[in-house]
């Protein structure tokens, strides 16, 4: 009586997941679809070279093509389960984290890698664990089928390049677990960071770029080591000027992976870390062996304080140079401010010039209209007094006249 309820209640725990998981798969067999693997990763068909081989490969070897998103987990795990050959990482990273007994490990896996891993390997551990696939950006893959299979086998090149590249992984596997026995957990984040730098990183002028948003938490399960630990670190190595975590999450490691002749001011970097790997640096003594001369963690310090001093008088010589311009600059802003004065006085001295003269210009028309008045009205009244004197004279001629005849008749 009591198995009932124990199988009834595993059929309604484990009956929804496998729906859910089936769903899944169904989901991706619908959106993946057929590429051309050298068309969208030319370099494993380098070593073809003759063209029309290369042509008739480009055509004939296709994959199952994917895209996660960043975050995505639960279909990214059933979708590698789901490829029985196999898949190749075009772009993007992830993280693969095995749980075994509490305690955790990762992975970090990224373009150009190639991957087995689920069902689609067989395994012959006996410990149980829990194996999960995490997308940290954007993924691509391409998943192999039989399909594939049956391209590839005319291109010998073809699979050549890909167990090169899965040996290559397998080297850096190997690489990795070495940098997990470090002793010190600064030079052993230092050197999972230079080690992955190697494989993908961007160089820019001040360091190489890690691109994959690793957290803290994540870089400790990479390095085997614990979240607080790896905080502490990272703020031993940023403040020594060695690493930076961007404000995207990923990492910038400082320095150079080459040194330049006659530019060594960032180059101490990379020749330090391969130092502090000595085991004598490390405080690894080896029996019948004697000190290797290396230069220590504290003259790396040291030689990092040495150039922020240089960096500070830098500074401090800028700011000398920058404060002589601004008091030069305020110095001819008050000779340019007293001439922009001395011109609007001179501008203002010259219009009440100019308007003075005007003025008197005005009054010396003036005066002279008037006087032509006057002359005019004094011509006129001439004119008029000519006039009556001219009208006087005949009737003076004419009373002559009449007075003439009459002393006539007298006589």
């Amino acid at each position: 009586m009591t198995a009932a309820p124990t199988v009834l209640q595993e059929w309604f725990h484990t009956q929804p997941l496998r729906l859910l998981e089936g769903c899944l798969r169904l989901h991706w067999q619908q959106v993946g679809h057929t590429i051309r693997l050298l068309e969208v990763d030319p370099e494993l068909g380098r070593a073809i070279s003759d063209h029309d081989r290369l042509d008739q490969a480009i055509g004939s070897i296709t994959g199952t093509y994917e895209r996660f998103d960043s975050g995505a987990s639960r279909e990214l795990t059933l979708a590698l389960e789901e490829a029985r050959l196999g898949a190749l990482v075009l772009d993007g990273f992830m993280v693969n984290e095995v749980t075994i007994a509490g305690r955790t490990t990762a992975d970090l896996v990224g373009p150009e890698d190639l991957i087995r891993t689920g069902s689609s390997a067989p395994d012959a551990s006996m410990l149980p664990r829990s194996e999960c696939w995490t997308a940290l950006t954007s993924v691509r893959l391409a998943t192999f089928d039989d399909t594939f299979t049956q391209g590839a086998s005319a291109w010998p090149e073809i699979v050549a390049a890909l167990l090169e590249r899965a040996t290559r992984r397998g080297a850096r596997l190997v690489v990795g677990q070495a940098i997990r026995t470090l002793p010190s957990i600064d030079v052993r984040l230092l050197a999972f960071l230079w080690h992955l730098a190697a494989h993908w990183g961007v160089v820019l002028p001040r360091g190489v770029v890690i691109e994959a948003p690793v957290s803290h938490e994540r870089l400790g399960r990479l390095i085997g080591s614990r979240r607080p630990t790896v905080t502490a670190s990272v703020g031993r190595l940023r403040s020594a000027g060695l690493v930076e975590q961007r404000g995207d999450g990923s990492w910038l490691v400082l320095g150079s992976l080459f040194a330049e002749p006659g530019k060594s001011d960032d180059h101490h970097v990379l020749s330090g870390l391969e130092e502090m790997l000595v085991p004598a640096a490390l405080g690894v003594r080896r029996r019948g062996a004697g000190d290797l001369p290396a230069r220590s963690r504290a003259t790396a310090a040291r030689e990092v304080s040495e150039r922020l001093e240089d960096l500070r008088r830098m500074l401090s010589a800028n700011q000398t140079t920058h404060e002589q311009q601004f008091n030069l600059m305020r110095t001819k802003a008050a000779e340019v401010r007293s001439a922009s004065l001395a011109l609007s006085d001179e501008l203002r001295r010259t219009r009440e010039a100019r308007a003075e003269r005007t003025a008197v210009a005005n009054r010396a028309t003036e005066r002279a209209a008037r006087a032509a008045d006057r002359a005019e009205r004094a011509a006129e009244r001439g004119r008029e007094a000519g006039h009556d004197a001219g009208d006087a004279e005949p009737a003076t001629a004419n009373g002559l006249a009449d007075t003439e005849p009459n002393h006539r008749m007298s006589d």
